[in-house]
């Protein structure tokens, strides 16, 4: 997985798409961490940000 990457939740308990906007995570309590990617959601027409570990994401579509 890299930035760029489209992708949505393993186990669809966070519902739409997500887009990586940082890996490792740049801030936070989880900064620095490889585990962890920041990802913009868009679900239900809202936009959010939110920090998940790797292992609960899936890509959809590789950023060329």
């Amino acid at each position: 997985m890299k930035v760029g990457d489209l992708v949505r939740h393993k186990h669809r308990t966070l519902h739409g798409q997500g887009l990586i906007i940082e890996m490792p995570v740049e801030s936070g309590p989880f900064s620095g961490d490889p585990d962890r990617c920041m990802i913009m959601w868009y679900c239900h027409e809202n936009v959010t940000y939110q920090s998940l570990d790797l292992r609960y994401i899936e890509v959809i579509s590789e950023a060329s």
